[in-house]
């Protein structure tokens, strides 16, 4: 009878109910939105060395290191000699060695110098298709294009492009001498390597020769086909063992080889470190969140308020009546319990479809990912409680006007 007489008092104020559930939605859509961004972000660097148990590089930091190599930001200061990475290619306890060559572009965005082994890698992170479209380089002048760099430049295989020595958006010393030819087009990871165009060891070092020499070289060649086409140093190299147990150990002989000096981090740690610096985007993110749902809350605060007003002589009708006031309290209680969680079952519901949406575009366009992943237990902590509080603190304003 309580309930269903709450229902219909509901209804019959079915407009400034309505206000309220959309005030509490909103809110609640803010506050899971901020939460969404912050572990989505937190899941986005954590993606860019999934399955990296190393990164080395020559010694320039941790954090510096880390930026280059994984997220593309800045340059090495200094780079390490290829004899140092088919050392540890060749060593038995490496499963999978990726090598990286930096320090040219295509139209602002960056060009990595790698090898297949870098495919590999993607296909072991992803069961699915590692390209869209096209296949990986298998000629010196081939290129293959990240998802973003195929969708903003609007390229597709077969068509080709020169590149660019430096890493801004205008150079003033290109590559003309040979064009590449895009050869396949990856599919979307959500990673900074959608944002790169891959060509081969070869083919970085190739266009970095003399014109007159470069010409020499037949319009189709095969990878490996010219010794002298292999590079003298790398940027950095990615490592992926066989047992997970001996990773310290490997980092120790790198860090500590005598013939050339060169530091291995491991990215997990690095991104922690990273991360560790960004705190103050955490603060600001919470505080934004907090700010809208305060702001939510005195709103439907002073709505409520508002209608206790004006219902004052209704309560005391009933009281007239005979009814006593734990009927009353609870009567009020429970219409407001009921608003503040439909406002926060409809919050949730808008953030999952709004989400669910907006990632689906951000994939198809930009590349971009976010992981849907909801706190339930904080969710059900919060659809608990607030509606319990809520109630018992108009309750007690309500006690307080009636005794007076």
């Amino acid at each position: 009878m309580m309930f269903r007489l709450a229902l219909k008092s509901l209804i019959s104020r079915r407009f400034s109910a309505l206000v309220c559930i959309v005030m509490i939605a909103l809110s609640t859509v803010a506050l899971l939105t901020v939460d969404t961004l912050y572990r989505g972000t937190q899941s986005a660097f954590g993606r860019s060395v999934a399955g990296i148990d190393l990164v080395v590089g020559a010694p320039t930091g941790d954090i510096n290191l880390l930026l280059f190599s994984a997220f593309h930001v800045g340059a090495p200061s200094r780079e390490l000699s290829f004899t140092t990475f088919t050392r540890w290619q060749n060593d038995p306890t490496i499963a999978r060695a990726v090598p990286l060559m930096l320090g040219d572009s295509h139209k602002g965005f960056r060009v990595i110098g790698t090898d297949t082994s870098l495919f590999d890698h993607f296909t072991s992170l992803h069961d699915g298709q590692v390209f869209t479209s096209g296949r990986a380089f298998t000629q010196v002048f081939d290129v293959t294009l990240g998802h973003e760099v195929a969708h903003k430049l609007r390229l597709k295989v077969g068509d080709t492009l020169n590149l660019s020595h430096g890493l801004g958006n205008h150079s003033f010393q290109k590559h003309d001498a040979r064009a590449f030819t895009v050869s396949g087009i990856l599919a979307a990871t959500g990673t900074p390597i959608d944002k790169t165009l891959q060509v081969s060891l070869d083919g970085i070092e190739a266009i970095h020769w003399p014109p007159a020499k470069l010409a020499n070289l037949p319009e189709q060649l095969a990878i490996g086909a010219r010794a002298d086409l292999t590079p003298d140093s790398l940027a950095a190299f990615y490592l992926t063992l066989d047992n997970k147990v001996r990773t310290f150990e490997v980092q120790r002989s790198i860090n500590q080889n005598s013939a050339e000096p060169a530091q291995a981090i491991l990215p997990g740690v690095a991104i922690t470190q990273l991360w560790s610096m960004l705190d103050w985007v955490e603060a600001a993110l919470l505080g934004l969140g907090l700010l809208s749902a305060l702001v939510a809350a005195i709103g439907v605060a002073s709505t409520l308020l508002g209608l206790l007003d004006k219902r004052l002589p209704e309560f005391l009708l009933l009281q007239t009546l005979g009814a006593k006031r734990r009927f009353v309290y609870t009567l009020l209680g429970i219409e407001t319990a009921t608003l503040v969680a439909l406002g926060m079952l409809s919050g949730v519901a808008a953030t999952l479809l709004v989400e669910r949406t907006l990632l689906q575009l951000a994939q198809n366009n930009w590349g971009l990912y976010w992981p849907l992943e909801v706190n339930w237990l904080w969710l059900g902590s919060a659809f608990i409680a607030l509606p319990v509080v809520t109630s018992l603190f108009l309750c007690a304003i309500c006690a307080w006007r009636l005794r007076r």
